[in-house]
């Protein structure tokens, strides 16, 4: 059965699995934001606005967190949905 395994894998090739496809998208999703607010950041600092530029980083760095503790998040708007 090996046998058929590396001809059809092609050398026992480790597959990702569902949670790290999950934080592949996570990574992704948290670069956008990211780029996102270094664009933001760059625009306002040519523009000498610097209280843009602080809520900038303030709305992008909330943005990462949210999407690094995701399951908190959405514990958090259940718990909110359950008491109203």
């Amino acid at each position: 059965m090996e046998f058929l395994d590396y001809l059809i894998l092609g050398a026992k090739a480790d597959l990702p699995t569902i949670g790290g496809v999950q934080s592949w998208g996570k990574q992704i999703v948290a670069q956008i934001i990211a780029i996102i607010a270094m664009y933001l950041i760059t625009k306002h600092l040519a523009k000498v606005s610097i209280g843009k530029m602080v809520g900038a980083i303030v709305f992008t760095s909330a943005g990462v967190w949210c999407i690094q503790n995701w399951s908190t998040v959405t514990g958090w708007v259940g718990a909110l949905l359950k008491t109203m």
